[in-house]
């Protein structure tokens, strides 16, 4: 199956990607008309239901699906599993119970893959709506809900009702394919106790549903809502891009002399004279033409002095650059998801400090998106561990959250070293920043501390200052570049 019938079985069923024409095209010619064909039918944003836009772009655009990509793993990879957060030694066999319990749970809905895919969701809509069935073995079922399919309404007589004027306030019932939207589907209406509803952002504001009911705090706005407009305009920009560069491919004009076709070399009256000139330049050009369209690039030409060849300067049709352009309409999208550049392609102008800053943010971002989702399946464990088990105390349960990207190590490890120095922290204070547990065991070993030396605050920081290279960060390949480009 070729890319244009695995195009048309996959998004375009009943439609056509691509005019069919029986005339002959150039390659070249074809190739463009396929590509700018199939642009404009996956950028058809306006016949499009809003969430399959979210998808559209998710599934097409490089920056968007590739930094919701980049960002799932991140949140994956923060989740540590569950620790008990009492204070004690020694864990009680009920303690040991009831993590064994808890990592059952684990094991049974890979809540590694879930933080990763509840986060994908919540960059690409906004809002997560999982519907908490009765399972076996008494764990329950856990359903995603499609958000296209979902609504929210705060009485049960408003369902299919889409001439609500007064603005709704409380979720008290979500709908899944309000108004048979899917004719496959059927309507289920789900008190709101059965769902846990997962938002982007808890700001609340108003927004108007898929039936353009009101509503005040029950949704949240997707952040590629505010990706649309310029993920438009980049691909209207890669289309006209595409149509000037392939109509300023660099052309020769071959010049043939017309002395060879003077009146003057043939006899008759004017009428027939000029028809025989005619039919011998047409035919003398059309030879020529058929002898060059053959010709190799780098072959040469070999004619009479009667042809001269020129190259047709294309700078009179120069329209300006449209990369600067997409880079723009880029930077937008990355504005728009918070996610910085430099974490979904590999590379970064910026200097080391700056990336420290940068990495440091996407860990704070990444750590607030996991807490989210953490919040709600750790609500939903001690509810299934206490029904399976109501004397276990679920309370002390909890999910470990963290992430240190590679520069903030460095960075961490660093200071540890000068906590370690100055001789006033214990091991147990610097492992708990390094994100290690406390050392347990011989108490002499756990309550060592460093006695204080002679050496002051300051001499402790020039001293790792000194191991790092001095004052300043080392810089990126990227901003050494920079650096040594010369001014302009």
């Amino acid at each position: 199956m070729g890319l244009k019938e695995w195009f048309k079985t996959k998004f375009f069923t009943g439609s056509t990607l691509i005019t069919e024409d029986v005339t002959p095209r150039p390659v070249g010619k074809a190739i463009v008309t396929s590509l700018i064909s199939a642009i404009q039918k996956i950028s058809n944003f306006d016949n499009r239901n809003i969430y399959d836009s979210f998808e559209n772009m998710y599934a097409y655009s490089p920056e968007v699906g590739g930094a919701i990509d980049r960002f799932s793993s991140l949140v994956a990879l923060s989740y540590k599993g569950f620790y008990l957060q009492h204070t004690g030694e020694e864990a009680t066999e009920q303690d040991k119970k009831l993590l064994e319990l808890a990592n059952k749970l684990d094991e049974h809905y890979n809540l590694r893959e879930m933080f990763e895919v509840l986060s994908e969701l919540l960059l690409m809509y906004g809002n997560v709506f999982i519907h908490v069935k009765k399972g076996k073995n008494g764990f329950p079922q856990l359903r995603i809900l499609p958000n296209k399919y979902v609504t929210i309404v705060d009485d049960r007589d408003k369902v299919n009702k889409i001439d609500v004027i007064k603005t709704m306030t409380k979720a008290k019932y979500y709908v899944v394919n309000e108004g048979k939207i899917n004719p496959s589907m059927p309507i289920e209406i789900i008190p709101a106790d059965q769902i846990i509803h997962i938002k982007y952002k808890n700001t609340p504001i108003f927004w108007a549903d898929k039936f353009g009911r009101p509503t005040y705090g029950l949704y949240s706005i997707s952040p590629l809502m505010r990706t649309i407009f310029p993920e438009m305009w980049k691909r209207q920009t890669m289309i006209t891009d595409i149509l000037w560069r392939y109509r300023n491919v660099p052309r020769e004009h071959h010049v043939v002399s017309s002395n060879s076709f003077n009146l003057q070399n043939y006899t008759g009256t004017l009428q027939e004279r000029l028809q025989k000139a005619k039919a011998d330049a047409e035919k003398m050009i059309a030879e020529y033409a058929e002898m060059i369209q053959s010709q190799e690039p780098d072959q040469g030409y070999v004619t009479l002095d009667n042809i001269t060849i020129k190259r047709i300067d294309s700078s009179a049709g120069k329209y300006a650059e449209p990369n600067q352009l997409i880079q723009q309409m880029t930077d937008y999208i990355w504005m728009a998801l918070n996610i910085p550049e430099s974490v979904v392609s590999g590379k970064s102008k910026g200097s080391y400090a700056s990336e420290l800053v940068v990495s440091s943010y996407l860990t704070a971002k990444v750590i607030r998106i996991a807490e989210k989702i953490k919040g709600a399946l750790i609500t939903f464990v001690r509810d299934t561990i206490k029904a399976i088990d109501d004397s276990l105390p679920v309370k002390n349960l909890d999910i470990k959250i963290e992430l240190i990207m590679d520069t903030n190590r460095m960075e961490l490890f660093r200071q540890a070293a000068i906590m370690a120095d100055l001789g006033v922290f214990t091991p147990d204070e610097i492992r708990k920043m390094l994100g290690y547990p406390e050392l347990r065991g011989d108490p002499l070993v756990r309550d060592k501390t460093k006695k204080i030396g002679s050496k002051s605050v300051g001499d402790v920081v020039a001293d790792e200052m000194r191991k790092t290279g001095g004052s300043e960060y080392p810089i990126t390949p990227q901003s050494n570049e920079d650096k040594l480009k010369p001014e302009v």
